[in-house]
């Protein structure tokens, strides 16, 4: 056999063994099981549609769902729209409508605050339409309500329905709700009022409270002295964000439109060793 051939005869073998001769399976990587991530969410009150709410907790589960009759916003129920209204005075004489819009008045009103009716009163604009309309117990006169000494009537005295006692967990706002007898609780969306310490390196001599549009305010009285009547006389400096210092007491205008008094006697700077008494009259 000459050369040539044996040559092509090599080459055809090395063919045939680098095709047929790796017999060796291919590298199949082997299989990695998923990553198993567990769902976590930011534990807060949130809106589940537009007239729902729940609390979603850490593990994103849902608890406390609640329907919210007048829609929900950032995870709180809406209030009741507060209704409104337009006065139209002709000659002393002042017709009470409801409007759905203001566009077609042409009757123009002084802005401020003005008196809606013998008992209520609000802010007026250009239009003639009042918001943040407030009730005035004992009357309102030129936009202001009367106190009881100014409208000469005796406040009828009230029993307290019930009362009680608590303190602080925690350095953090803490909820009331006193038609449910709830103080000082850690959640509750329908509040009638929050209170707060703050740490001992702030020096505050006090607790911090607040309410919502105008329904706390304070009574230099000590709390074991307070009556409704006292609290009742002091609507009128009603505000939504207040200071309890000791031996005062923080009247509150409940949902219910009652009231309610809150109170107690300390040293120093307030914190979790002191003591909050509260009573809600009839």
């Amino acid at each position: 056999m000459d050369s040539k051939k044996v040559i092509i005869v090599i080459l055809v073998i090395a063919l045939f063994i680098s095709i047929f001769g790796n017999n060796d399976s291919p590298d199949i990587p082997e299989d990695i099981p998923e990553e198993v991530v567990e769902d976590t969410c930011t534990a807060r009150a949130l809106c589940t549609d537009v007239n729902s709410r729940a609390y979603r907790n850490a593990d994103c589960s849902l608890i406390d769902e609640e329907v919210c009759d007048t829609g929900c916003e950032a995870g709180v129920c809406l209030a009741a729209p507060v209704e409104t209204v337009v006065i139209n005075q002709v000659e002393d004489v002042i017709v009470e409508t409801v409007v759905e819009t203001v566009s077609d008045l042409s009757v123009d009103c002084d802005i401020g605050l003005a008196c809606l009716d013998t008992i209520r009163r609000g802010h007026r604009n250009s239009n003639c339409v009042f918001s943040n309309v407030q009730s005035c117990p004992f009357g309102c006169k030129a936009g202001s309500c009367l106190s009881a000494t100014d409208a000469d009537f005796v406040v009828p005295d009230k029993k307290v329905a019930t009362s009680g006692s608590g303190s602080f967990d925690f350095l953090a706002w803490r909820f009331s709700d006193f038609s449910e007898g709830t103080f000082l609780v850690e959640e509750n969306y329908n509040y009638d009022v929050k209170l707060r310490y703050w740490p001992i390196s702030n020096r505050y001599n006090y607790f911090t409270a607040s309410g919502f549009s105008g329904d706390i305010w304070i009574m230099d009285i000590p709390f074991d002295q307070v009556t409704f009547k006292d609290c009742s006389e002091g609507v009128n400096g009603a505000v939504s964000y207040s200071k309890l210092r000791t031996d005062q007491t923080l009247c509150v205008e409940t949902k219910e439109k009652r009231i309610a008094a809150v109170g107690g006697t300390w040293d120093g700077f307030p914190g979790e060793q002191v003591v909050l008494n509260w009573k809600f009259f009839e």
